[in-house]
């Protein structure tokens, strides 16, 4: 049986709450094999890729990264990676769910930690749970 691949799109997002001009610089989709989105646990139809400077969340994403989120994952769970915004701002975080607010962690000690709370919380949008992360070397 040969193996079945799907363009999937890729979107650009931010790092840090920087807003992305996405207008000029939308990159072509690239193809996914079902056999990776089957080990990962996911369906190839609610999946996007994202390039992210991944400077915050260094050591796990180093430099210009590319991620790949499932946008039907909204769903926050403690210690897992999201794709998140408010407003225009967007980022890429480890989440920690405590009783009334939301800590948007970062992996590198030199950015600080987000809390989320009050209004912001009902702000929120979830894009989706990071899956998996490829980058180049130098």
């Amino acid at each position: 049986m040969s193996e079945t691949f799907s363009d999937i799109p890729v979107r650009l997002i931010g790092d840090g709450g920087r807003p992305v001009d996405q207008a000029d610089k939308q990159p072509a989709p690239l193809l996914l094999g079902r056999k990776l989105a089957d080990q990962l646990g996911i369906r190839m139809e609610n999946c996007a890729f994202f390039t992210i400077d991944g400077v915050a969340m260094k050591p796990i994403f180093e430099g210009e990264c590319l991620i790949l989120a499932d946008l039907s994952d909204k769903l926050l769970e403690d210690g897992k990676i999201y794709c998140l915004e408010i407003g225009t701002q967007r980022w890429v975080r480890r989440v920690q769910i405590l009783l009334d607010k939301i800590i948007l962690m970062a992996d590198n000690p030199e950015y600080a930690d987000m809390e989320i709370s009050g209004e912001n919380l009902n702000r929120l949008n979830v894009i989706g749970r990071v899956r998996g992360m490829w980058r180049s070397f130098p």
